[in-house]
This record gives structure tokens, sequence and C-alpha cells, in this order.
């Protein structure tokens, strides 16, 4: 049975339990045909094949018709469910037989995501005010995604980011470079500074030691790190160039630095090659920001305490994008110890870490992509005004949330725009524990929306019987918690295949006019050599080849959903076949145009006369253009008949269906003219095209 539409149901109730000498209550939530239970602001879904009670006494006997799973060690008992028993009306049926001391729902253990690295209650604040956690439960990072850090060097033996005991690193050995006075600084630094930095960004998560990485992988290896040693600005420059070339990313920059044009060459090359630079603002409190940070083409970071509010010696002012937690980080440290150290040098990284984990989803990411994403995504504090761009000069778009710049690259709504019958919907990259709740917003569509249809956490369309443009909505769930909500602009078409316009030209002396934009509805009829646009919804996400007259000009815009093309010379009659691939439920579609101008020809050289079963073609000897003699009439054996078989007058003769754009009849003739026969043919628009001594005529016939 279909359903119509979502309906959401939410109610609650109290099940005091009695347990030896302690009382609590489990709150039940229905919710999406799914019963929770409630606790202390968590939710764990019921599992519906179990119910545990405990017998008011020990020598009290449990009914034959309730099947024991097991009994505990303390007296309790697992009771099976009955199969189409409704679970709730199950434990009401227990607890009023008074067979039972306390009768329980058991809930379907979930992970906590517990993260068993020592100092992570150290680094808790900070990473909850950026919602790191939740990020994670997307992605924890992907070891193809290189992450350059330009500083003084990564200690690659430190146990919590390069080779420990757990048998894996996150930083590379064989990339980097030093470019200070010793070989292996970039692997063996002399400075904690680098090594601090790496540890925010991609730290081991979960292999039971010191910190957790933004983008540390998950107990397995994260991102690629790769580590720089640069004490001069032409070291960073050239830094630059090289992690490019190893296959970074994303490079960071928590170094302030005088500018140079060879470095804002660099940078802007970077950017030409799809990668983003993250920068600190600085620490001198000053209302303007330092380089690289204030190049526009890097992302500024400045640092916050762990309320929110700008660290009071953080660098604001134009330029600035976010800021993130940088007032004592948690971090990693030299010889493989752990340190707490502030300022934006490691608010950056934070930043860092987040593009790695965008990228992890989606490798392809712009620079500008990357930037809009964590500009929109930002949370806004309350105690900081923003302009209407949503922009503060002390914080710049607001605090960097994690969550939402990942989960805005991976919950992508998956469909057409364009909504056809039957047009599915689904979010990519949903994790298994969580779920969709779609809802079809601001129109009035006259279809069937249906939700988990055609399979779970998907949606679709159906039985669309007028035009809408509305919203399609995804909200993801996280158990019964909103956990983030995706839109998406969708449209049918509207009775109308498209619309089309011709310019006017002067084509073999011949001045056309123009055609002005005209609904397309059918087959449409253009001048041979002037630029026709046609402009169709069909064209998006579709491909468009064409069959018959190979048109003269040829070009196909998809973004604008438009295309222009051209009749060449001696086309009259031969249809062009603008053939749409779509990529989705709309399926494939066909325009078809004519030329039908005849070159500026006199139309009465042809004439066409209807007769009960078909026409009379003729060949007008009186124009200006033929003149032969007139013959008599012929039959011929298959019904048709030929009238003047005459060898002055030898003639093409095609004719092309309108509605399909397909060749129906061709011949050879000889003499002045020519019975054609169209007893059953089709009904509808045909186009004779008629070629005598390369002179093209052509004439429109309706069969009935």
């Amino acid at each position: 049975m279909k359903k119509t539409g979502i309906f959401i149901i939410l109610f609650t109730f109290a099940l005091s339990v009695f347990s030896q000498n302690k009382t609590f209550t489990q709150k039940v939530e229905k919710y999406r045909d799914k019963l929770y239970l409630s606790e202390n602001n968590e939710h764990f879904e019921i599992d519906l094949t179990v119910v545990t009670v405990k017998l008011v006494s020990s020598s009290a006997r449990i009914n034959k018709k309730y099947k024991v799973l097991n009994i505990d060690r303390s007296g309790y008992l697992d009771l099976q469910v009955p199969e189409n028993v409704d679970i709730i009306k199950f434990v009401e049926k227990l607890k009023q037989s008074g067979m039972f001391e306390s009768v329980e729902y058991n809930g379907i253990c979930k992970s906590c995501q517990n993260i068993n690295d020592p100092f992570w209650s150290s680094q808790y604040l900070d990473l909850s005010l950026i919602k790191v956690k939740d990020a994670w439960k997307i992605t924890m990072g992907n070891p193809n995604i290189k992450v350059a850090i330009l500083d003084s060097g990564i200690e690659v033996s430190h146990e919590d980011i390069g080779y420990g005991t757990d048998g894996y690193s996150n930083v590379s050995l064989t990339l980097g470079r030093s470019y200070s006075g010793s070989s292996n600084a970039h692997q063996y630094p002399t400075s904690e500074h680098g090594t601090a930095v790496a540890g925010i960004i991609g730290a081991k998560t979960n292999n039971g030691k010191g910190i957790a990485g933004v983008a540390g992988g998950d107990n397995a290896q994260g991102v690629t790190l790769i580590p720089y040693c640069v004490t001069s600005s032409y070291h960073v420059r050239d830094a630059i160039y090289d992690a490019i070339d190893a296959g970074a990313k994303v490079i960071n920059i928590s170094k302030s630095m005088n500018q140079m044009s060879s470095l804002d060459e660099a940078i802007q090359y970077a950017y030409n090659q799809q990668v983003t630079i993250v920068c600190a603002s600085g620490n001198n409190a000053t209302n303007s920001i330092s380089y690289p940070a204030s190049h526009y083409q890097t992302i500024a970071v400045g640092a916050c305490y762990n309320s929110g509010n700008r660290r009071s010696d953080s660098q604001y002012g134009a330029g600035l994008d976010l800021v993130a937690p940088g007032d004592y980080v948690e971090t990693t440290g030299l010889n493989n110890s752990y340190t707490s150290l502030p300022g934006t040098s490691f608010a950056t990284p934070y930043v860092t870490g987040t593009i790695a984990l965008m990228l992890s989803i989606d490798s392809l990411l712009t620079p500008n992509e990357i930037r809009t994403i964590l500009h929109n995504s930002c949370t806004k504090l309350t105690n900081y005004n923003y302009n209407s761009s949503g922009w503060n000069e002390e914080v710049g778009y607001g605090v960097l949330n994690v969550k939402d710049a990942v989960a805005a690259v991976a919950f992508k709504i998956v469909g057409p725009s364009l909504a056809c019958t039957d047009t599915p919907y689904s979010v990519a990259c949903l994790p298994a524990s969580m779920h969709v709740v779609w809802s079809l917003e601001n129109t009035s569509c006259g279809c069937i929306f249906e939700t988990d249809t055609p399979a779970v956490n998907q949606c679709c369309i159906s039985s669309i019987n007028n035009p809408f443009t509305g919203t399609l909505r995804a909200s993801i769930y996280n158990g019964t918690e909103l956990f983030f909500t995706r839109t998406k602009h969708v449209y049918t078409l509207s009775g109308t295949r498209g619309r089309y316009m011709q310019e006017s030209c002067l084509y073999y002396n011949k001045q056309h006019p123009a055609i002005p934009y005209t609904t397309l509805n059918g087959v449409a009829f253009v001048h041979q050599g002037c630029m026709v646009i046609l402009e169709s919804p069909y064209f998006e996400g579709a491909t468009v080849t064409h069959s018959g007259v190979t048109p003269e000009q040829w070009l196909f815009d998809p973004d604008h959903k438009r295309l222009y093309f051209s009749f060449p010379l001696g086309s009259g009659g031969i249809p062009l076949n603008i053939i749409v691939h779509g990529e989705n439920s709309c399926g494939d579609t066909q325009f078809t145009f004519f030329s039908v101008s005849n070159n500026g020809n006199l139309s009465s050289a042809l004439n066409v006369e209807p007769l009960s079963d078909g026409y009379l073609l003729t060949i007008n000897n009186h124009s200006e253009e033929i003149t032969t003699n007139s013959q008599i009439v012929n039959s011929t054996d298959n019904g048709e008949h030929l009238v003047g078989r005459s060898s002055e007058n030898n003639w093409d003769l095609d004719v092309y269906s309108a509605t399909w754009g397909k060749k129906e009849f061709g011949c050879k003739v000889k003499g002045n003219n020519y019975y054609l026969n169209t007893n059953g043919w089709n009904s509808g628009l045909y186009v004779i095209r008629v070629v005598i001594d390369g002179k093209v005529y052509t004439e429109k016939i309706n069969v009935r």
C-alpha cells in the first residue's frame, strides 16, 4: 500500500521498575515505528524480541506459555516476546499478572565511541566546542589525503604520530624535506612547534596513547602527514611547490613572515592546483592579520578560548575566516612527550584537520568550495555582532564546526533536481547508525511522496500530475537526535519541453527573419544558416547528440541547459533529431527540427494536391526554374502512378515524419508528376523533400 506522506508519532510513558530496594523509571518513546528507552538524555533502541523479568519469589513458577531464553545467577529471566505481539502490550500484561518483581525492556547496545587516548579528557572541552567527535561518526581520515606541515619538522619516532608499538605511522617517512642546515631536521626537529601542530591534525586516535588527532584515524592510519622544516620565507615558497609535487591537498602554515611577490606566486600556484593553504592569523592582538594569512587565497584562522570567545592575543580584522580553539591546546611534544600550548599556531591545525576530513570524503573539493563550506558551517556566537554576510572582525564567520563542515560534504542528496515520476532520492555517505526523515515542502505537487521507498532511508516522488517546484528536505537523525539537515530544490516540467528562438541572418543571398522565443511542444521549423538557440530543462544531467542532417554549427552548454545549432545549405526537408539521454528517471527524449526555407527557391516549382488516399506531387513546368514537356499517366505494379515519364525531369523524393524525425518513404522519379499513396500511414505531419538538378523543394502534408 502506498504512503501519501510522512507521519511522525512521538509519545512517551513511564514504566516504574522495582528491583530489590531500588526504584527507577524507564521512559519509552515511539519514533518512526521504533521504540526507544530514554534516560539521562540518551536514547537506546529497544530490543523487540526479549523482555527481562524477576519473579516475586524464588518459589514462584513461570507460566509455561512464556518461553524462557535465559536465567542469570541473580534470578532474572529473559522472556522471548511472542511473534506478532506488541511488546508494549506484552510488558503491560506481565506487570498486571502480579507474578513479577520487575519487568524491564532491553536496549540495543550502541557504540559510545569512547576515545581511549589518555589525554582525551584534557582535549575534551576544545574538541566538544568544535564537535569533532560527531564528525568522526562520518569519517576519521583517509591515508590517501596528504597534509603538508610547513614548520619545524615532525618527530617521526613519536609513538602517537610516527611508528610506535602499534605498527603504523601517520607521518610519511619518504616525503618531505628539511630546508634548514640539518638534512634530517624535518624528521628529527630541534623545536617542538611542528610536532605540536602535527599532533592536532593527525595524532593517532583510539590507539591507547597520548591524544586524539582531528584526522588521525581509528586505531589505524589516518591522513598522511608530510613534514617540512622551514626557517625562512623562501623556504616556505620552495616547500609549497615541493608539497604540491608530493601530492598534498592541504598545507598548514602556522607561521608569519614578510610578504614577498615570489611567495605570493607560490600561493597562487597552489590555488590554481586546487591545493588549500591554511594559515595562522598571528598572536600580536592587533586588528590586522599577519602574512601569509592575509593573502586572499589562504584560509586565515584566529584563536579562541573553549568558550568560543576570541583569545585576547589573537590577531583579527579584514581577511579573517574563522576561529578555532587555541588556549593551551593539548598536543604532542618532542622526545615522545605531550605538551599544552597556546596561540593561533595551534588553532590553525584544527581547521587543517577538518579540511583533511572533508577531503577524505571528496578529494576533488576546490579551495573555494572548502572556504564556502567552512564559512557556512561555522557556529555563531551570540555575544558577537555579524554583518549581513555573516562576518565579524574578531571571529570571522564564527567558530569552526567540524561536524557540520564534514556533514555538508558527506550528506548530499543524490537524485536529480528535475523530478519525474518514480524519481528516487537518497543521502550519500549515510552511516549505518543514522536514518533519514524526508519531507517535500513549499509545494502542492499533486503527487505521491513515499518514504523508505524504494529502500530504507530513501524517498520517491511518483504519480506526478501537475507541474511544481519545491524543497526536498532530508533530516538526518542519529537515534532520536537531529544530526544534520540537507535540502535540495526540485521541480517538474511545466507542460512544455523547452523553448527555442532563431536569430535573423543573411544566408546565400536570402535574408531570413528572426524567430522570437517560442514554446516547443512538437516539431519546429527554422531557416537554414541561422543560429538557433534551444533551451530545455531536459538538458540537466544529460548528454546530447544528433542524427539526421549534420548541423553546420553545434554547441551544447550544459551549465545553462542550452543548445546552439544551425542547418547547413541544402538541408531543406531533412530533420535534425536532437537526442537527449537523461541520466534521471525522465529518461531519454528527442527534439525534431526541420528547415523548409528552400534556400530562396520558388515554392511554386512543387505543387502538392491532396487526394482521397494520398497526394499528387507536380513539378511546375511553368516555374522560372523548370521547363519540361507534359507527359501521360502510367501505372506501376504497386498501385502508385508515375505521370509523365520524361527524361528531362529526374528527381529525388523523400518523405520524413515530423513527429518521429524518421524517413518514411524515398524513391527516384522520372517525369513531372508523382502519386504518393499514404494509405495506412500514421496520422500526423510529414515533410516532403524534392531535389531536382541540385535544387531543393519542400512542403508539409498532414496525413489523417
